[in-house]
């Protein structure tokens, strides 16, 4: 997994390796990549990694979140706000409560 996630780094194998994981019939192992593709791609560019991330479909609201997450950490202390934001407005719906205890825990660990 954590070659497939370096390996999306490189902006020519990107589409291919995106797709591949859109593709994934096993939730399990479509979320597991996906969280580390995106928690890698959000280093070097958490935008572009939030567009995808924000898009993606799963049976299960908590995988496409716990996907977003990953986004999440890696956005956070370069823009809280923008980060905050797109979680509150890209989560699922029924996992908005579990959004904001955990942009609140993120608040509250980055004033310290």
């Amino acid at each position: 997994m954590q070659g497939i996630a370096a390996a999306a780094l490189d902006s020519e194998r990107r589409p291919g390796i995106l797709a591949g994981i859109a593709g994934l019939p096993d939730e399990t192992d479509r979320t597991a990549l996906a969280a580390k593709v995106a928690s890698n791609w959000a280093r070097l560019s958490p935008s572009a990694a939030a567009n995808w991330a924000g898009g993606l479909s799963f049976n299960n609201p908590a995988a496409r979140l716990q996907v977003m997450a990953e986004v999440a950490e890696e956005w956070w202390a370069s823009d809280p706000h923008a980060t905050a934001q797109w979680l509150l407005t890209n989560s699922p719906r029924e996992m908005l409560d579990e959004v904001h205890v955990g942009i609140r825990a993120m608040s509250k660990h980055s004033k310290r």
